[in-house]
């Protein structure tokens, strides 16, 4: 199903908020991770207080120029950070 774009501002406004909060951000190339890893992925970094968030790579560079950041440079795939 197609975001809306009132859904689209609110993950660009929330992706901005975090990486203006984030002292270092990791990118994530998760193509043929299990599910099984990926949740123990988020578990682990949940009880270290980091967050794990997939995001459109569109909406991804929309956020880092939202917040004045240089735009990563391009990734293959699905990318989550």
């Amino acid at each position: 199903m197609a975001l809306t774009r009132q859904k689209k501002e609110e993950i660009v406004g929330d992706l901005t908020s975090r990486i203006l909060k984030s002292q270092s951000l990791v990118f994530v190339r998760f193509h043929k991770l299990s599910v099984v890893k990926i949740s123990d992925l988020r578990r682990k970094l949940q009880t270290s207080g980091a967050d794990y968030m997939v995001v459109k790579k569109t909406l991804m560079k929309i956020a880092f120029e939202a917040a004045g950041k240089a735009v990563p440079h391009a990734f293959e795939g699905e990318i989550a950070l």
